[in-house]
C-alpha cells in the first residue's frame, strides 16, 4: 500500500512487485491518533515506512509522525487502507485522510498471519490461459484458480453470442476467484481472410480496419471487470515484406503504428488495462516476415505471448527455452509469457500428458519468461502451474 501510494503520487503506471518474506512487527506501539493527515505528510509516511521494509526486512511498529507522535502499525494499515480506497473510488489521492483511533482501539490489539499458499484463490496474475466463445459456459473457474492460472484470454465473440451483460457477469465471478478476463481481439483476420494493415491503393496504413478495432478496445477498455485486452492475428501470413513504398509506409510499420494507437486507446480509457499481444515465434525474422518488429511494438505493450508452440514446428523442449530467452532479451520492456501448446500439434489434438506440459513450463521459465499462456482450455490437463515456478 504505501509503495502504491508513493506511485500514485509520482504518477508512476508501473506494477507494484509485493515483497515476500517481510516479518511482521515486533512490539506495535502508539498513541491515540485524532488528526487530519495531509496529503504531503501521508505521502512522506509512506516513503518512510518503504524505505524501513526495504532496508530491514520487516514492517515498523510504528510511524513516527508529526510532533513526535507515533501512528501504530495497525492504525497505518488502516490509515493507508482509507486513502487507497478513496483513490480506487475517485481516481486521485485526497487531500487529506481523518484518523479518529484511540491506542486501545481493538483494531491495534491483533496482527494479522499473512500466509503465502499457493493453493489458495490469490493466484499470482502471471499464467494465462486462451478460451474460445464455444467454451464460455464449460469453463471451471474453481479449477482455474487451483491450478495457478490468473489470467484468461476470453474470445471476444463472446460478446456478441451472449450479450456484454452476461460477459461482465462472468468476468465478475472469475475476479472473485482472483482471475483477470483480457478480451481477445482477432485484428487482421476475420471471417477466414488476411486484412491487410496497408491500404495498397493508397499506400498508406488501413485507417478503417485501425479505426475498426480501436473502436472494440475503446469499448472494451470501459467495461467493468475486464482486466486486459489481446491482441491476436497481428500480422501478415508472412508477406510483410512485401509492402514497402516510397512514401516510408511499410508493412512493419504499419504493425507498429497501430500497435502505439491501441496502447494511447487504452490509457484513454482505462490505464488499469493490461495491454498483450500473442506473436509468432520467428523470433529475428518475426519483422520481415510478420510486420512484428518485437523491440517496437514492446514498447507499447505490457505482455508479448510467443506462440512457442512446439509440436507445430516440430521443436523441442529446449527449443522453448531458446525461444523465451530472445524474446526476454528483446522485449522492447514488455514483459514475456511464454505460450504453450498443451497438446501435440494442429495435426494431432491429443493432450499433452501433466508430466510433458510440467517440462514445457520449466523450459519456458528457465528461459526467463514471466508467466506461462496455455493453449488452450479443452485441450489442457491440469496441474499445479505454480509448482514449477
Amino acid at each position: 500500500m504505501t509503495k502504491t501510494v508513493e506511485y500514485q503520487k509520482k504518477k508512476v503506471n508501473s506494477r507494484v512487485t509485493v515483497k515476500y518474506n517481510v516479518k511482521n512487527p515486533t512490539k506495535p506501539s502508539g498513541k491515540t491518533i485524532k488528526s487530519k493527515i495531509s496529503l504531503s505528510n501521508y505521502y512522506k509516511y509512506s516513503l518512510k515506512t518503504s524505505n524501513y521494509i526495504n532496508k530491514y526486512k520487516k514492517v515498523p511498529n510504528y510511524i513516527t509522525a508529526n510532533k513526535g507522535s507515533k501512528i501504530q502499525y495497525q492504525t497505518a494499515v488502516y490509515m493507508f487502507s482509507s486513502i487507497l480506497r478513496y483513490d480506487y473510488y475517485y481516481k486521485k489521492l485526497p487531500k487529506s485522510v481523518n484518523i479518529k483511533i484511540s491506542s486501545s482501539n481493538k483494531i491495534n490489539k491483533y496482527i494479522p498471519n499473512y500466509v503465502r499458499n499457493s493453493k489458495t484463490k490469490s493466484v499470482p496474475n502471471t499464467n494465462a490461459i486462451w478460451i474460445q466463445s464455444r467454451d464460455f459456459y464449460n469453463v471451471n473457474l474453481n479449477k482455474l484458480a487451483e491450478s495457478g492460472i490468473g489470467n484468461v484470454f476470453l474470445h471476444e465473440v463472446a460478446i456478441s453470442q451472449y450479450g456484454k451483460s452476461t460477459v461482465i457477469k462472468w468476468a465478475k465471478n472469475a475476479a472473485s476467484k482472483g482471475i483477470k478476463t483480457h478480451l481477445w481481439i482477432q485484428c487482421f483476420y476475420a471471417n477466414g481472410k488476411w486484412i491487410n494493415p496497408v491500404d495498397t491503393s493508397k499506400k498508406t496504413y488501413n485507417k478503417a480496419q485501425f479505426s475498426k478495432i480501436l473502436s472494440k478496445i475503446k469499448t472494451y477498455s470501459r467495461m467493468d471487470y475486464i482486466g486486459g485486452i489481446h491482441l491476436d492475428y497481428l500480422r501478415y501470413p508472412g508477406n510483410a515484406y512485401k509492402y514497402s513504398y516510397s512514401n516510408g509506409v511499410t508493412g512493419e510499420k504499419a504493425i507498429t503504428k497501430f500497435v502505439s494507437q491501441a496502447k494511447t486507446q487504452v490509457n484513454k480509457y482505462n490505464p488499469n488495462i493490461l495491454l498483450s499481444a500473442a506473436v509468432m515465434p520467428e523470433t529475428s525474422s518475426n519483422a520481415y516476415y510478420y510486420g512484428q518488429n518485437i523491440p517496437k511494438i514492446g514498447k507499447y505493450l505490457d505482455i508479448i505471448t510467443p506462440m512457442i508452440y512446439k509440436g507445430n514446428y516440430n521443436k523441442p523442449s529446449s527449443w522453448i527455452t531458446s525461444t523465451t530467452k530472445w524474446f526476454v532479451k528483446n522485449s522492447g520492456g514488455a514483459r514475456i509469457w511464454s505460450g504453450l501448446q498443451t497438446y501435440v500439434s494442429d495435426n494431432n489434438i491429443n493432450s499433452l500428458s501433466i508430466n510433458a506440459l510440467s517440462i514445457d513450463s520449466k523450459a519456458s521459465l528457465n528461459g526467463g519468461a514471466n508467466g506461462i499462456g496455455l493453449f488452450r482450455w479443452g485441450l489442457t490437463k491440469f496441474f499445479n502451474f505454480l509448482s514449477v515456478y
